[in-house]
């Protein structure tokens, strides 16, 4: 099983190991790319969930995002606050 994980978080934040270990602990055999876009870019985001996903690839494969554009406060929020 192959999954591309896509989020606005640089490939070296915490953010891509925690997700990739709770990946990892419920698809043991599951390799895990992950894949970086800039910072509340649905675009980037969408480009790419089309690009991996419209193409040839791996089977099975999953792809994962997680992007949050947020337009009332740009600014880091403890505990993700105002995300559902």
């Amino acid at each position: 099983m192959f999954i591309s994980l896509i989020a606005d978080y640089g490939t070296g934040d915490p953010a891509f190991t925690e997700v990739s270990q709770r990946i990892k602990a419920e698809l043991p055999a599951a390799q895990i790319q992950c894949l970086s876009v800039p910072p509340f870019s649905t675009m980037a985001t969408g480009f790419w969930i089309a690009q991996l996903g419209l193409n040839k690839g791996p089977q099975p494969r999953f792809i994962y995002h997680n992007c949050a554009p947020r337009k009332d406060n740009l600014e880091a929020r403890p505990d993700n606050e105002g995300e559902g």
